[in-house]
């Protein structure tokens, strides 16, 4: 299993990781094409291919699980994970 791989299975446990950092996040979203645009507070998450924008605020270390759930279902829906038969 790669790192990519590794990645997106932490991102899809359940119940949902409340350890996700935001340099974590970012790196994982890099690979599909998203790029990070500063807002403020806010970071926003862009896929101008797909027009997808994620605003995701910036208060302390990690990642808010509601928005970490809002980010796998768009990953789920346009990169689904291949199980392995």
């Amino acid at each position: 299993m790669g790192k990519i791989e590794k990645m997106r299975a932490k991102l899809n446990r359940t119940p949902t990781p409340t350890d996700i950092t935001y340099r974590w996040l970012f790196s994982l979203l890099e690979h599909y094409g998203f790029t990070i645009e500063s807002g403020g507070k806010h970071r926003h998450i862009v896929h101008d291919e797909l027009d997808i924008i994620f605003p995701i605020p910036i208060h302390e270390k990690c990642v808010n699980p509601l928005y970490i759930k809002s980010i796998r279902e768009k990953l789920n829906k346009y990169w689904p994970i291949e199980e392995d038969i």
